[in-house]
């Protein structure tokens, strides 16, 4: 499907995973109810941001898929 482009799909589709999981984080952090993130990268806080965004981003993923 994607040999047009010269790189494996694995490539393509962990490119847009994490295209997808941005998009999602900044909609998020636009939401966000007005409490500040902080701690650093390790803050619970982050780490659930991430995660959050990463369960979007895999969820668009297979929406495509269907």
């Amino acid at each position: 499907r994607y040999a047009f482009l010269g790189f494996a799909p694995a490539a393509l589709s962990a490119g847009v995973r994490d295209y997808f999981a941005a998009k999602a984080m900044a909609a998020i952090v636009r939401r966000w109810d007005g409490h500040s993130f902080g701690g650093g990268t390790n803050s619970p806080q982050y780490k659930e941001l991430s995660e959050d965004a990463y369960l979007i981003a895999d969820a668009m993923l297979k929406a495509r898929e269907e």
